[in-house]
């Protein structure tokens, strides 16, 4: 929800099937008085990077002023191979000297990789996405609260 209550915006995906297949999710957006939710992003929108989509795992947040719409996007990730039962997979943790993290910890953070994301922006006067956040800055600083002309990354 926005500050005053009357945007919200959300990431979903519509296909009901239970398979565990890839998930392409959206970016909705519903204000009050309107009969429904809009469509503002998927993969194929522009200003979303190529063989990028929207993530389910970030965080939604509206600017102080309502006209910008921050969410995350990621790199999609290659889909799970499902032609072996889980009990069949042979699972070998291999280590080297370069990796910046010790194994134990790979193996108990690593689910944090399919969850990072990269801030983009929804700019609802331009109706365009923008990209601001990447895997070289992935943290970034917005100014005055969202609104700004200039935000920080690193």
């Amino acid at each position: 929800f926005d500050e005053k209550g009357e945007q919200l915006a959300f990431v979903a995906e519509r296909d009901s099937s239970k398979k565990e297949s890839q998930k392409f999710y959206k970016l909705f957006y519903y204000k009050n008085n309107t009969d429904s939710a809009l469509q503002l992003a998927d993969k194929f929108t522009k200003g979303v990077p190529s063989k990028w989509g929207i993530s389910e795992a970030a965080n939604i947040t509206f600017s102080k002023s309502g006209n910008r719409l921050f969410f995350g996007t990621a790199p999609i990730l290659p889909p799970k191979d499902t032609s072996l039962p889980e009990f069949e997979r042979v699972r070998v943790d291999v280590w080297n000297y370069k990796d910046e993290d010790l194994m134990p910890s790979q193996l108990k953070f690593g689910d944090s990789l399919s969850r990072r994301n990269y801030l983009a922006r929804y700019d609802f006067d331009k109706k365009e996405v923008i990209q601001i956040g990447n895997e070289k800055l992935n943290r970034v600083i917005m100014s005055s609260e969202g609104d700004g002309d200039v935000f920080y990354a690193a």
